[in-house]
């Protein structure tokens, strides 16, 4: 049974005081999967992370279902005149630094799931928040300090295994490559280009193949070069194709190299398939 990470944010429709208040639980102790190792440590971190950012803070560890229902309706009660109201349940993955905002916050954490369990969970969140939130407040010092319940980053105590992106399903490819994964870009690129469980369509794959190429992955360098070599999906460009070629080239790639050889050893012609 996977631990289940879970933050909910709402911002009263009318502010009755200022302050923020937030709700976390921590529950490792189950009665027939046994203990699970990080909630209660990820649970104490956030309260600690929160209570420094000027939350007021309830904590609940290992809670039956009374003594959590219990605690709901009583921070409910607490929360009614806040600023801002956070829960946070167990979990893990936590990015205590970046000013995140929390919408791309959720989409990075659904990403890493995804990615994670080879598309297996799929997280959701719910929440009735407008405009961007970024969590950060500034002290009386001047700093400025942000907390972010949970983020696409490695866990701190268990790293991920590798992902073959290759294999993800078309939904867990799409979210990974929304969030910045440049091997995601290139392979749903690939998919776009190929027509494999998506709508062939050139021009979404060269936008996805620049993304990836843009990153420095080689493979989307030598696919966007030979768009451009041609002409697919984006108006022909040897000088363009030539320069994506080179950088893929000078990473070891196999389409870079046929489609530089082609280029520049025997010469190009107009409709030539460079592809390896």
């Amino acid at each position: 049974m996977a631990v289940l990470a879970s933050v909910v944010l709402a911002a009263p429709a009318v502010v009755l005081a200022d302050g923020r208040v937030a709700l976390v639980v921590g529950n490792s102790t189950y009665a027939h999967i046994g203990r699970l190792p990080n909630p209660d440590n990820d649970a104490r971190d956030i309260s600690a992370a929160l209570q420094r950012l000027g939350f007021e803070v309830t904590t609940e560890l290992d809670t039956d279902r009374v003594e959590l229902t219990e605690a709901l309706r009583a921070f409910t009660r607490q929360s009614a005149g806040g600023d801002v109201s956070l829960v946070f349940y167990a979990g893990h993955g936590i990015d205590l630094e970046t000013p995140l905002e929390i919408g791309l916050l959720f989409r990075r954490v659904r990403a890493q799931v995804l990615a994670t369990t080879n598309g297996a969970q799929r997280p959701h969140e719910y929440h009735s928040l407008v405009g961007e939130h970024y969590l950060t407040r500034t002290l009386s010092t001047g700093a400025s300090v942000t907390v972010s319940a949970a983020a696409a980053a490695d866990p701190p105590r268990v790293a991920p295994p590798e992902t073959d992106v290759t294999q993800l399903h078309i939904v867990a490819l799409r979210d990974l490559a929304e969030v910045g994964n440049a091997e995601a870009q290139n392979e749903l690129g690939h998919r776009y280009e190929t027509g494999r469980g998506v709508p062939q369509d050139f021009g979404a794959a060269v936008t996805l193949y620049r993304q990836a190429a843009e990153r420095g992955v080689a493979r989307g360098q030598g696919n966007l070069g030979a768009m451009y070599a041609n002409g697919t999906g984006v108006e022909r460009d040897d000088d363009a194709a030539l320069v994506w070629f080179r950088r893929a080239a000078d990473q070891g790639d196999a389409r870079g190299q046929n489609g530089l050889g082609v280029m520049s050893g025997t010469g190009y012609k107009p409709g030539l398939d460079v592809r390896p």
